[in-house]
């Protein structure tokens, strides 16, 4: 979701575990999620990423933890919160997809690219988040 009149896009305050790893990296870092919108995650991670690095987050959701699934995205880090060292914000580029969740993830291969089903759930998912913001939007009118 583009926002051209340089609006950023509702925030939904959260506190899912997360994992993010560089592009360039070979391991996971554990993080936690602290608020998501349409377009991006804020994230808590025990590293500071610089800005402009590409990224891949991987987020458990955890509505049912016997549910062997996480939401996986590649993005790139467009700010840092100077003020909490480890938070960075995450722009999200590629389609997100569901993703296996991964016990060890250096001998998982990497997730399958996204079926047409889970992009017909995140498509769901956006247009919900969607509806959240316009709400909210009138809501403050």
């Amino acid at each position: 979701m583009a926002l051209s009149d340089g609006k950023r896009a509702c925030r939904h305050p959260v506190k899912w575990p997360a994992r993010v790893k560089a592009a360039s990296d070979a391991g996971w870092r554990d993080g936690q999620v602290v608020n998501l919108s349409v377009t991006g995650v804020l994230l808590q991670v025990d590293h500071q990423f610089p800005v402009g690095a590409c990224v891949e987050v991987e987020i458990d959701f955890l509505t049912q933890p016997e549910c062997k699934t996480v939401v996986s995205g590649v993005g790139y880090i467009v700010r840092e919160d100077t003020a909490r060292p480890g938070v960075a914000a995450v722009r999200f580029e590629i389609e997100c997809g569901l993703a296996p969740r991964r016990e060890d993830a250096d001998t998982t291969p990497a997730a399958e690219p996204p079926t047409p089903a889970a992009s017909t759930r995140q498509s769901r998912a956006a247009s919900r988040l969607e509806r959240l913001d316009a709400k909210r939007d009138i809501a403050r009118q």
